[in-house]
């Protein structure tokens, strides 16, 4: 029989954003895998192993045939980012992969600001500088996590540096923890604010551009010869 590894998101806040069924899995689980301050948040009792690169994994997993069942945890939802993804792409064929979802720091962020992210861009952790841009010139709304990008002043400095320093921007910093903090302002003003690594951005455009597609040529854009 395969053995199991269950990839799970904390969600936000440590533990906070963590579901009943995670919390269940990780109390029976022989190992659990994540990064250092992760995995401290955990009770001591938890076997921890302090790994998040997906063939290490494996190797440990392959050397440790005592190990029938192993968590991985990784912070925000388990099925939003490119880390979570190569991990169940690399292990797919080793175990049987479940994906156990945290509360997602953008569900959480936009309860805590009384916005709806229905009709938004979400713009995943593998998203280009350039794509980033671009999404926040073609929607009302866009959604994203720094990490990628920098920090949260790093991205309204880029967005001021293409002209687009008026736009609103809500910050929500260390989300569901004790220092919680959430500021809305300008990009231009917030560029010049200091955030932790981790934040939530919502980047409002109230005049985005709209792609237009054409169903014909007009007749002098035409080339004529002879």
């Amino acid at each position: 029989m395969k053995r199991k590894v269950y990839v799970i998101g904390t969600g936000i806040g440590g533990t906070q954003g963590l579901t009943r069924e995670a919390a269940e899995i990780l109390a029976r689980c022989d190992c659990v895998f994540g990064e250092k301050d992760l995995l401290a948040v955990l009770s001591p009792v938890c076997p921890k192993v302090e790994q998040t690169k997906p063939e290490k994994i494996r190797e440990y997993l392959e050397d440790r045939q005592d190990i029938r069942e192993a968590a991985v945890l990784f912070i925000g939802d388990a099925g939003f980012g490119a880390e979570a993804e190569e991990m169940r792409s690399v292990l797919q064929n080793f175990c049987t992969i479940t994906t156990v979802a945290g509360v997602g720091a953008i569900p959480y962020f936009c309860a805590q600001i009384g916005c709806s992210w229905q009709n938004a861009q979400l713009l995943a952790g593998n998203t280009s500088l350039e794509e980033m841009i671009g999404a926040v010139r073609t929607n009302e709304r866009t959604f994203l996590q720094t990490g990628r990008y920098g920090t949260a002043q790093d991205v309204c400095g880029q967005l001021c540096s293409v002209g687009l320093g008026a736009l609103q921007v809500t910050v929500g910093e260390a989300l569901g923890t004790a220092r919680e903090r959430i500021l809305t302002d300008c990009a231009a003003e917030l560029s010049l604010q200091k955030f932790s690594p981790q934040c939530v951005l919502l980047i409002q455009n109230p005049k985005p551009v709209r792609a237009q597609v054409r169903t014909c040529i007009p007749d002098n854009e035409f080339f004529h010869t002879g």
